[in-house]
């Protein structure tokens, strides 16, 4: 009976060490084993024999994950980050605690750097993003999708960067759809960089926008077609109740033309001379052939 009683306790200690095979190690050195629950939520837990504690992802350095943990939870990982949009090998382990740890550097910036834009700390995020290729899309796209709203427009970059269809897709929804006036600024100039002659439509309809700023991108984005048959529309906006939008409309009328009339009404008489010289001679202005997509 003795002997029967010591193989049980040895049983059960072998199987509850099983039980705890993952590793979580701090940002202080200190390494402890358990088994992680809910890492996509912040706190997250880490059960051990003792108990259970629980843990904000800004204090861990690196949680090593047993096979059988990452199996139930490689999506929850990573906030449920999959998609069907498109076909791409799914993250190994190494892939999504990097994935993980980039979206964490990335909320860390937001929440220490406000009103700082585009910075060149989270360009770096960005670009780490964007090299790990096409398999991160479904990830990011979740992102957009379900992640924190604050890190739309750099999420919506990185996907432009690791998979261009999918990002400049998700650009165009986003020029429309999204609540942020930011969001759709950055779409609108991501779709201006990829190809502002095959977007001009969608880019155009940026012009109706009720934030200023994003009529103003708009208008700098079209300021980069040659070709003078759209420009005579962009005259409006010089009387328009914002500044920005404004300067916009002048520096990329200034740019198709090369005039530079001070008023609307100067412009509208520009315009109309060139109309009238243009059927006098029999002719119509040539515009450029759309570029196809690279």
């Amino acid at each position: 009976m003795q002997f029967r009683g010591i193989f049980f306790s040895i049983l059960i200690m072998a199987l509850s060490s099983s039980a705890f095979t993952d590793t979580i190690v701090l940002k202080n050195g200190k390494k402890l084993n358990g088994k992680v629950i809910q890492y996509d939520q912040d706190p997250f837990y880490l059960k051990m024999s003792a108990g259970k504690m629980s843990f904000s992802h800004k204090e861990v350095k690196e949680v090593l994950f047993d096979q059988t943990t990452f199996e139930s939870n490689k999506f929850a990982q990573t906030g449920t980050r999959t998609s069907s949009t498109v076909v791409a090998e799914p993250f190994t382990q190494e892939e999504i605690l990097r994935f993980q740890r980039l979206m964490d550097s990335l909320e860390y910036v937001n929440n220490e750097e406000e009103e700082s834009g585009y910075n060149e700390e989270r360009q770096k995020i960005v670009a780490s993003l964007a090299r790990m290729g096409k398999n991160a899309g479904p990830y990011l796209v979740d992102e957009l999708e379900k992640g924190n709203p604050q890190n739309v427009q750099y999420v919506l970059r990185a996907l432009v960067g690791a998979s261009r269809n999918l990002g400049l897709q998700k650009a165009v929804q986003l020029s429309e759809n999204a609540r942020s006036g930011e969001v759709r600024i950055t779409a609108l100039a991501l779709l201006g960089e990829a190809n502002v002659r095959r977007y001009a439509d969608v880019i155009e309809r940026g012009l109706n926008d009720p934030q200023g700023l994003v009529r103003a991108e708009a208008l700098r984005q079209l300021g980069t077609i040659p070709g003078v048959d759209k420009a005579q529309k962009m005259v409006s906006f010089l009387e328009d109740k914002s500044s920005a939008v404004r300067i916009a409309a002048w520096n990329s009328l200034n740019q198709i033309t090369g005039e530079s009339f001070e008023t609307a009404p100067k412009w509208n008489d520009w315009f109309n001379s060139q109309n009238t010289n243009a059927k006098s001679d029999g002719t119509a202005e040539n515009t450029p052939a759309t570029e196809t997509d690279a």
